[in-house]
């Protein structure tokens, strides 16, 4: 599970910079929406991020912020998957990760966000996850 308490999920927002939904205004098809958020789901390689991407850019344009965000936080997922990891939970700028039921603490303590923007964030926690391989 990853639970980013600086991510807005809500796809009535105004689309700022830290959201990951898609908008309504990318696609309004509430069903085709539904089917996508589906599929970025079930996402299980970075490849197969890579083909969806180029697949929604090809389909319907250029992705907004919130789509990429949503597409960051797959990734986090699956990389977490590939690092044995069953949690990463941001809360403020703090980090508590869990593997096995424990807190994995780097140096001692939990790790901490050191940039301000959402998209920053999320690529901060991606590698944070990829570097905590069992």
């Amino acid at each position: 599970a990853v639970e980013l308490d600086f991510i807005d999920r809500s796809p009535s927002g105004d689309a700022a910079g830290n959201a990951a939904y898609i908008p309504y205004s990318y696609i309004e098809d509430e069903n085709l929406r539904v089917k996508l958020y589906g599929r970025i789901s079930s996402l299980a390689t970075e490849a197969e991020i890579r083909e969806l991407k180029k697949e929604f850019a090809d389909r319907f344009g250029k992705l907004p912020a919130a789509v990429k965000n949503l597409f960051e936080i797959a990734r986090i997922r699956i990389a977490a998957a590939q690092s044995g990891i069953q949690s990463i939970r941001a809360s403020e700028d703090r980090l508590v990760v869990l593997r096995n039921g424990e807190a994995i603490m780097p140096d001692g303590r939990y790790p901490r966000l050191k940039t301000k923007t959402a998209a920053g964030q999320l690529k901060e926690i991606l590698a944070l996850a990829k570097k905590l391989k069992p």
